[in-house]
């Protein structure tokens, strides 16, 4: 499945990496950084907020339980800094569309050369789009380097894509396919993502797509010190902080809150559940703004008529562009705006976890979001037959379905969205709550509109209510 991307330049992936060594949290930023033996070294750390208060329990804390493993246990992950194992060397390598009819190569066929394996997916239009700067790359040091595309795709749709998207092509590259061993061996949450291995058989590093540039390699090659931002795999069912699930079971969490400025590529963009049992008691959320944040508590809070209306910037947007609710606050074009947030409280506080989460966020985020009732006017959607089930009616001119057989909850957000409600509210208060289809003309006069929802049975009127609003100013 497509999707169109935002900041960051990545697909998450969601398949679960068993890591043999004990995890450990290594947050990198776009300072200089090169390898040492067995780790990586980082010159520039992310603010990083943390409080973690501890008191003895009975019940110990627990994160929600990640899906089952289904990679091999033989591959050992590789950290930046370790020398390629033979074992690897010589591990038999399925590929499609090689130049020679090849199905199978190894690692040692280039030994002695610089590689980057660039993985990547059919599903990844940003992968793809890359791949010609980093062939341009590659052919500048042909004699010294080689890129080897690892697809996370089945072989059929890799090579059906390498010969027929117009993009691929004209490059006729190969690429490994059923890439599990090398998968394991570089563990990683977003596509794309470049594992360097210099002529010497060490791992210097493991970056983003826009860290394999030619300054780079030449620097890799002369064994220099390369200005590129080192992705460490971090694991995104984990908390943020390492060592909390090794608490004894004499313990338990009664709160945890993390918050990370800058943007860390090793992880995906969004959020995450943490759960002990089948109850939530906390969230992280990965690469976003933090108008994001407090538009996810917002919605929470304010319950099921939540709308974008209900948060209000009381602050410069154009000074404090992190905050601006533009597509639920997700965009935003300076990675350093960005962060990440984890939450969790203890399970009998699970009830209010977004009104301490709200708390929270105030105390370290340089922001403050309180909930206030305000009397507003809006438009009130009613049934003209409270008691009657919706008209079915078909398209009309250039009427279209807005709803097909969905939740008919959701009608009142798409009608905020028309243009001759000038912005307004919508409040559903008639009573349905069963899947309905409505068909309308969409971007039309606000008569064109009244007349749509009157042959469904359905009415709007002006009124005023008392609603409850997130207020966010700046701290």
């Amino acid at each position: 499945m497509k999707q169109k991307l935002r900041l960051g330049d990545s697909y998450a992936l969601f398949r679960k990496h068993k890591r043999k060594s004990v995890k450990k949290l290594c947050v990198q930023t776009h300072a200089q950084a090169f390898a040492l033996p067995g780790r990586g070294r980082a010159i520039g750390i992310l603010a990083l907020l943390l409080l973690i208060s501890v008191s003895s329990n009975a019940h110990g804390y627990q994160f929600q339980d990640a899906p089952a493993d289904t990679l091999s246990t033989e591959i050992t992950p590789l950290q930046i800094g370790d020398t390629i194992p033979e074992s690897l060397w010589h591990l038999p390598l399925h590929v499609v569309n090689h130049p020679e009819g090849k199905e199978t190569i190894t690692l040692s066929d280039y030994k002695d050369k610089l590689i980057i394996l660039d993985f990547w997916g059919t599903f990844c239009s940003t992968c793809i789009s890359a791949m010609p700067e980093v062939h341009h790359v590659q052919q500048q040091f042909a004699d010294s380097m080689i890129v080897l595309p690892v697809s996370w795709s089945k072989p059929e749709a890799t090579e059906q894509a390498l010969k027929n998207h117009k993009t691929l092509k004209p490059l006729g590259l190969p690429s490994i396919v059923e890439a599990e061993p090398l998968i394991e061996a570089f563990p990683h949450n977003v596509v794309p993502h470049y594992a360097w291995i210099d002529p010497q058989g060490r791992v210097v590093a493991t970056t983003a797509g826009n860290d394999v540039t030619a300054g780079n390699v030449a620097k890799v090659l002369r064994n220099e010190q390369p200005d590129y931002a080192l992705k460490t795999y971090i694991d995104p069912d984990e908390p943020l902080v390492s060592g909390i699930d090794k608490f004894p079971k004499s313990a338990s969490l009664r709160k945890l809150s993390t918050l990370v400025h800058g943007y860390i590529p090793s992880l995906p963009s969004g959020s995450r559940l943490r759960k002990r049992g089948n109850t939530v008691v906390g969230r992280s959320s990965f690469n976003v703004t933090i108008g994001a944040l407090y538009y996810g508590i917002a919605e929470k809070i304010l319950g099921s008529r939540f709308s974008d209306q209900q948060v209000v910037i009381a602050a410069d947007t154009a000074k404090y562009p992190e905050i601006a609710i533009v597509n639920r606050g997700r965009v935003v074009s300076d990675p350093a705006k960005l962060c990440s947030y984890e939450f969790a409280t203890a399970i009998e506080n699970a009830d209010s976890l977004y009104h301490r989460m709200l708390i929270d966020l105030n105390t370290c985020s340089g922001f403050h979001g309180i909930i206030e009732m305000r009397k507003v006017i809006c438009y009130v959607l009613k049934s003209m037959t409270p008691d009657a089930p919706l008209k079915p009616v078909g398209a009309v001119g250039e009427e279209r379905p807005v709803l097909q057989n969905q939740s008919f909850g959701l009608l009142a957000h798409i009608l905020e969205k028309e243009p001759s409600l000038n912005g307004r509210i919508v409040l559903d208060e008639t009573g349905i709550d069963t899947p309905a289809t409505i068909w309308l003309k969409q971007g039309g006069s606000l008569q064109d509109l009244k007349h749509a929802l009157e042959a469904h049975g359905l009415f709007l009127e002006v009124a005023e209510r008392e609603l409850e609003f997130m207020i966010l100013t700046k701290a």
